[in-house]
C-alpha cells in the first residue's frame, strides 16, 4: 500500500495527477468545461506560459558563440534559381502611408518624458478601436474594428500599465474599445516594474506605458470548434500591434512590441482567473531618445 501511495504522491508531485479538492482540481475542471479546443492547442498554449528569460547580454554572447559552428540562417531569399523572374516597380514611397512605415523603427532607448492622454488614446483607438456593427439578429452584433478578426469575433481586449502618461495616474487600466474609456483596476500593493512583467528586459522600465493585448479565447471557440483557430487569434495580436506602431510613429512616438511575458505575474496584475483569458502580446511606447544605441 505504501509502495502505491508512493506513487500516486509523485505523479502529483509532477502534475500528471491532480488531488481533490485542490486549487489543481478546480482548475482541472474549468480546462474541461472551457477548452472546447484539442488538447494539442492547450498542450503549446499553457506549454509557453512563463517561460525562462535570459538577459540581452547573454542571448547575444550564445548567438556569437553559436555562429562559430553553426551559422545563421540566410535571412532573405532570392529567384536567382528561376528561369524567368519579373522585375516590379517599387511603390511609391512619398504616400503618407509609405512614409509612416518607413519611419517606423524598434527603438529600445526612451527619453525621461511623458506621454499625452491623447497619444495613449490614438494608439489605443488604432489597434482597437469599434468604428461600427454588423447587425446579424439570429446571432449577435459584430464589431467592426480598423483590424481584420477571424470571424469578427475580436478576442483581445487590451489592459494598460500607465507609468508616465499626462492627466493619468500611474496605475493598471482596462481599455472599453466601445467606450473608448479606461477602468481603473484596484491594486493591493506596489507595482512591479515593467522589466519584471516583460522578460526582464531592463530598456522596458523606462518606458512611458505599457498597452498589454490579453485574448478571450472563448470569443473565437464559440464559432471555430477546430483548435486552427488558436493560430488565427495569435496573428490577429499582430494585425492589432503593428496598427498601434503604425499610430505611435505617426505621432513620433516609438512602440517597441514584445512576447516575452511573465504571464503569472501580468495575470495577477490585470484580475484575470479565467483559464480561457491569457495574455499574448505587449508594446511599450515612450519617446525615443536617439542619443543613445537602441
Amino acid at each position: 500500500m505504501s509502495s502505491i501511495t508512493n506513487q500516486l504522491s509523485a505523479l502529483i508531485n509532477v502534475g500528471a495527477l491532480v488531488a481533490e479538492g485542490t486549487t489543481e482540481a478546480s482548475l482541472d475542471e474549468e480546462f474541461e468545461d472551457t477548452w472546447e479546443w484539442h488538447i494539442s492547442s492547450a498542450a503549446f498554449h499553457f506549454g509557453m506560459k512563463d517561460g525562462h528569460f535570459i538577459p540581452t547580454e547573454d542571448a547575444i554572447a550564445l548567438q556569437e558563440a553559436r555562429t562559430k559552428f553553426d551559422p545563421s540562417p540566410q535571412l532573405f531569399s532570392t529567384n536567382e534559381n528561376y528561369a524567368q523572374v519579373i522585375e516590379l516597380p517599387l511603390p511609391n514611397f512619398d504616400n503618407s502611408i509609405f512614409k509612416v512605415m518607413s519611419e517606423r523603427r524598434t527603438h529600445r532607448s526612451y527619453k525621461d518624458k511623458s506621454i499625452t492622454i491623447n497619444e495613449l488614446s490614438t494608439c489605443l483607438f488604432s489597434g482597437l478601436g469599434i468604428t461600427g456593427f454588423y447587425e446579424n439578429p439570429n446571432i449577435c452584433d459584430l464589431p467592426i474594428k480598423w483590424t481584420p478578426s477571424g470571424g469578427a469575433r475580436n478576442p483581445y481586449e487590451a489592459y494598460v500599465y500607465s507609468l508616465n502618461v499626462d492627466g493619468l495616474n500611474e496605475g493598471i487600466f482596462h481599455y472599453s474599445a466601445y467606450e473608448n474609456s479606461l477602468g481603473t483596476i484596484p491594486q493591493q500593493k506596489d507595482l512591479p516594474s515593467p522589466a519584471l512583467m516583460l522578460g526582464n528586459q531592463d530598456w522596458a522600465n523606462n518606458a512611458a506605458a505599457i498597452i498589454i493585448l490579453v485574448a478571450n479565447f472563448e470569443r473565437t471557440m464559440w464559432k471555430y470548434p477546430d483548435c486552427n483557430a488558436y493560430r488565427v487569434v495569435l496573428i490577429e495580436a499582430g494585425h492589432i500591434g503593428q496598427n498601434i506602431l503604425l499610430a505611435a510613429t505617426q505621432q513620433e512616438l516609438v512602440a517597441n512590441p514584445t512576447s516575452a511575458l511573465n504571464d503569472q505575474l501580468i495575470e495577477s496584475l490585470l484580475k484575470i482567473t479565467k483559464l480561457t483569458h491569457s495574455a499574448v502580446f505587449a508594446i511599450a511606447l515612450g519617446h525615443p531618445d536617439k542619443n543613445k544605441p537602441s
